[in-house]
């Protein structure tokens, strides 16, 4: 249909329009004064089929109205500038079928003079898709709303500006600050946000807050920030990752509060620092406590001696018939005393050893020992008493064994504390091995017997002072023994163990060095 000459406002000259409204973006509807549809230019055709399938030949000439079904406020607005002939703007108009929005228009509509007869000019841009775009984002805001409303942790996002762009419910709490006063904050200029504190209460300079640092891309996790609102502060646990929007870079934390964990673990510290200042006084007591007892047994040690010292030497005359000769009866009596004074000065050699290994006094006097002689003699001295207990003693070193790196008198001790142990639990019948090897750049030396054998768990206290298997079995000796023997290999840098079944016999096994001239053979 031809567009007829239009005067807009019946001022302008008549011009032929139909050339510039089928170019226009926009739709373009033309009514006579009873609203039918008088013209349509292409782009309102397009928006009929598109939203409301209909063609030109089914709208021309209709009523406006009935074409395109809209609300009373519109029709209303219509009636009125009929009335009143005054051009009026209506946006996102819903348009479609009776029941069902198919599409929103922004309609423009305005009085126009079509020759003699009054008409109007609609022009329509089809804003659906600015409508649903606006739809969509503020679900996605109000989904983004419910979501801060109900975290339990504190979220700050932060743009490139330094302004706090959203906030959860949380964080205003944690903070102290009405969410409506955080929105907007600019972070650098907030001093509300510098009240932080590091755990010991050094105050946090600006550089150093974590929504400064979140903005500048430092990613950091789990960092404890204090924040004092009164008394009590408010221990908060900060983590952030930086945030990339395209080019737009943004800060973002998000924090939760931990001040219950915190007050616990500062009361925890507080108690582990009463505990250990009790420990080391403790400690210092008992340091104190154990050098009395060393300088007591040393005390106790020396007395001891002098005396003992004397009854042997007149004990030693006695039998070489210096005052006179002895009868059978007497001989047994001065031997039995020497025999008496020979236990109780090991027993004092023994005090004093472990006394001063006690003290860190212990020292060696170190020197290539030949293992084979010593074993040999160590041996010899204990034959006396394997005799009497019906126990035979054998002993095996290679005279290649090289030579020992070690105090010899110690070795000696040690051969003597393990081969008269296994005399005393050996029974009548039995054997007892001494033998020697070289391994691994090192002399391993053990003593085995076919003993009565020490229970499984009684193996890991053997070498503690004054322990005994069997407390209801009396044996000869002062219980340090094994815990001089010990201290003794690890003072050469050796180590000892024990191997042991019930019924069956033990094994004690220890290494030495070997004297560096001939270790390396």
């Amino acid at each position: 249909m031809a567009t007829p000459d239009v005067h807009l406002g019946g001022k302008l000259p008549s011009i032929p329009l139909d050339v510039l409204f089928r170019q226009l973006p926009v739709g373009i509807c033309v009514l006579d004064g009873q609203f039918r549809i008088h013209y349509l230019n292409p782009r309102y055709i397009d928006y009929l089929k598109h939203y409301l399938d209909l063609t030109p030949d089914e709208v021309l000439g209709r009523p406006w109205q009935e074409v395109v079904p809209l609300g009373s406020e519109f029709r209303s607005q219509l009636r009125w500038l009929r009335s009143e002939g005054r051009a009026f703007t209506a946006d996102e108009v819903p348009v479609g079928r009776p029941g069902l929005v198919t599409s929103y228009w922004d309609v423009t509509v305005a009085p126009i003079t079509m020759g003699d007869e009054n008409g109007i000019l609609i022009s329509t841009v089809d804003a659906t898709e600015r409508v649903r775009s606006q739809r969509h984002l503020r679900k996605s805001r109000d989904q983004m709303s419910s979501i801060l409303r109900s975290m339990a942790e504190g979220l700050l996002v932060v743009d490139g500006n330094g302004r706090i762009v959203n906030a959860s419910d949380k964080a205003s709490e944690m903070l102290g600050m009405p969410l409506s006063e955080l929105i907007g904050l600019d972070v650098q200029k907030a001093p509300e946000l510098a009240n932080l504190f590091f755990p010991d209460g050094r105050p946090v300079g600006p550089e150093q807050m974590p929504i400064i640092r979140a903005l500048n891309g430092e990613d950091f996790h789990n960092e404890i920030y204090l924040v004092k609102h009164g008394e009590t502060p408010t221990a908060l646990m900060f983590s952030s990752t930086p945030v990339k929007n395209g080019a737009e870079g943004f800060g973002s934390i998000v924090f939760r509060d931990i001040t219950d964990y915190w007050l616990l673990r500062q009361r925890l510290e507080d108690l582990v620092e009463e505990r250990t200042q009790e420990l080391r006084d403790a400690l210092v007591e008992l340091k104190q406590l154990d050098q009395k007892k060393a300088d007591f047994l040393n005390a106790v040690s020396h007395e001891l001696r002098t005396p003992l010292t004397a009854i042997t030497g007149f004990a030693e005359f006695l039998e070489e018939g210096v005052a006179g000769d002895l009868n059978d009866e007497q001989q047994h009596f001065v031997r039995q005393i020497l025999f008496g004074t020979e236990r109780l000065l090991s027993l004092i050699n023994d005090l004093l050893d472990y006394a001063r290994m006690e003290a860190g006094r212990f020292s060696l006097s170190r020197a290539p020992v030949e293992l084979q002689n010593l074993a040999a003699n160590v041996a010899e001295s204990l034959m006396p008493l394997a005799k009497r207990s019906q126990v035979a003693i054998h002993v095996d070193v290679p005279r290649d064994l090289p030579e020992l790196d070690a105090d010899p008198e110690r070795v000696g001790q040690i051969l003597t504390n393990l081969l008269s142990n296994a005399v005393k639990f050996t029974p009548a019948g039995g054997s007892i091995n001494l033998r020697a090897r070289q391994e691994d750049g090192q002399a391993s030396i053990e003593v085995s017997d076919t003993g009565i054998g020490i229970p499984e768990a009684a193996i890991p206290q053997i070498f503690n002072q004054f322990f005994r298997v069997d407390p209801t079995v009396t044996v000869s000796g002062t219980g340090l023994g094994l815990p001089i023997t010990k201290g003794l290999v690890e003072a050469h840098g050796g180590q000892i163990a024990v191997k042991s079944k019930v019924g069956k016999g033990s094994t004690f096994r220890f290494t030495m060095p070997l004297w560096p001239s001939r270790s390396s053979d």
